[in-house]
């Protein structure tokens, strides 16, 4: 399957830690910095926006956020390019950039993550529909990464409406 875009979602452990206002400079610093893997160029602002997606750096390929959709803010990371290879690869590019991100909210905000839970959205409704059909050819190179990853790790889909993207909860021991 040829995914164009996928994302994970890291959940705040404390949502009352998660302050929007302190993250822009954060996030242009790491830009400055080259601090988080990808080719990142700007950083926006969407703190006027309910349940959005916050304060994002936008890369060409790949994007790092503090989203704060689903009422519950976590770093959102995006990868939007240079998945060429498997899908277990591009999970494990995704997620080393996330957690290198996370472990720098943790270093520098003080944010800590829920590592018990994360959402893993293919964004990519041509090849990867919201359908059982999409859990039953991907889902299991889907676990097999998480518990390769994670140890003791499932995942579940997360809605089956055809409007939404294709996302599985994954839900770990940790």
């Amino acid at each position: 399957m040829d995914l164009h875009r996928i994302s994970v979602k890291c959940y705040a452990a404390d949502a009352a830690a998660v302050d929007l206002e302190k993250i822009t400079p954060v996030f242009h610093g790491w830009i400055q910095q080259s601090k988080v893997p990808g080719m990142l160029i700007d950083v926006a602002d969407y703190r006027h926006m309910v349940d959005g997606p916050g304060v994002v750096i936008l890369g060409h390929d790949v994007d790092y956020a503090l989203d704060m959709a689903e009422g519950r803010p976590g770093l959102l990371h995006t990868r939007k390019r240079g998945m060429n290879g498997s899908l277990t690869d591009a999970l494990t590019a995704l997620f080393d950039g996330a957690d290198a991100a996370c472990q720098l909210l943790v270093q520098e905000q003080g944010i800590g993550f829920d590592a018990g839970e994360f959402k893993l959205t293919l964004i990519d409704r041509l090849a990867a529909p919201n359908e059982q059909a999409t859990m039953d050819q991907l889902g299991g190179e889907i676990e097999a990464f998480c518990k390769a990853r994670f140890g003791d790790a499932s995942i579940e889909r997360d809605g089956d409406d055809p409007r939404q993207c294709f996302s599985v909860r994954i839900k770990t021991a940790r």
